[in-house]
This record gives structure tokens, C-alpha cells and sequence, in this order.
């Protein structure tokens, strides 16, 4: 009986470390395709793509200009920073464009003044590089719960024919 209790001691022991390590096994890039990387990371090392990866990993609560500056800390540390800045600015550029036809859309759709203000306001915080993405978001989403519902229906319909698929066709390919 004490060898069978001594036996399960041991397999919880080694089924604790398991669940310790195995999170610290994981890869930041296992959920990304090849064609999600700009092509010159695909020809550094392995711990250079796990860490531009892991950088990705922030760029949701972090500014933008924030951001921007962490993948150049990046770049210096594995020499590629004519790359990355190129690929920043191909970024920035692509922000630009879209930003610019969302514009261009709202200004010319068939919305209702109120909501049109709230979209048009919505897109230009999008274009603010000292906010994070997702203080975006939260105060976009503030703006919208502040309309009323019939506004709300409108304002999603609206977004959702300026923000078609065809979107990324006009603003360029992205790397």
C-alpha cells in the first residue's frame, strides 16, 4: 500500500513538472504562416524569429511608436535594421493608404451626420502612434455603447461596407 501511495507521489510530482514546463515550451511563432513574416525574418536564426514573435506578442498594448521602436532595438541586435526600418515605413505607408480610402468612403457614403462623426473620429484615432491599439479599441468601443442602439445598427452596417475584403487590394500588399 505505501509503495502504491509512493508510486502515485511520484507520478503527480512528474505530471506537476510537466504542466510547469510544457507553457515554456511553446513557440510565439506557432500560429504564424511563412507568408506572415516579412521575408528577411525568415532568413535569421530561430531565436531571432521566436523573439520578433514574442515582440508581436505586445504590439496590442503597447503605442504604436512604442512598438515601432522595440522592433528597431530588435533589428540592431541582429543587424537587420535596414530591413526592419524599410519594413516599418512599408507599414506606416500601408496605415496611411487605408486610413486614407476609409476616409475617402466615409466622406462619400450615405450615413447619417451623428454617425458619420463617431467613424470619422473612430479613424483618426486609429491614426494616433502614442496610443496603444487596444486603448483604441476601448474608447471606440465607449464611442459606439454611447450611441443609441439604432445608431449602433447603423454605425456597424456603415463600418462594414467602407471595410470590405477588397480593402487590402487597394491599400497594397503588405510585405
Amino acid at each position: 500500500m505505501a509503495k502504491m501511495i509512493a508510486n502515485y507521489g511520484t507520478e503527480l510530482m512528474i505530471l506537476i513538472l510537466f504542466v510547469m514546463i510544457c507553457p515554456s515550451l511553446s513557440s510565439y511563432c506557432e500560429d504564424w504562416d511563412p507568408e506572415d513574416f516579412p521575408s528577411f525574418v525568415l532568413k535569421l536564426s530561430q531565436n531571432a524569429t521566436e523573439e520578433f514573435c514574442e515582440l508581436y506578442e505586445m504590439e496590442m498594448e503597447v503605442p504604436i511608436n512604442k512598438f515601432y521602436d522595440m522592433l528597431r532595438k530588435w533589428a540592431e541586435k541582429y543587424s537587420v535594421q535596414a530591413e526592419t526600418n524599410r519594413f516599418i515605413a512599408e507599414e506606416m505607408n500601408y496605415d496611411k493608404m487605408q486610413s486614407k480610402v476609409l476616409m475617402e468612403r466615409l466622406q462619400a457614403s450615405n450615413g447619417t451626420t451623428e454617425v458619420k462623426g463617431v467613424l470619422e473620429k473612430a479613424l483618426k484615432l486609429q491614426e494616433s502612434m502614442h496610443l496603444s491599439p487596444d486603448y483604441i479599441q476601448n474608447v471606440i468601443d465607449t464611442m459606439m455603447e454611447n450611441l443609441p442602439i439604432d445608431k449602433q445598427n447603423e454605425a456597424t452596417l456603415l463600418w462594414n461596407s467602407l471595410y470590405p475584403d477588397d480593402i487590402y487590394n487597394e491599400c497594397g500588399p503588405r510585405f
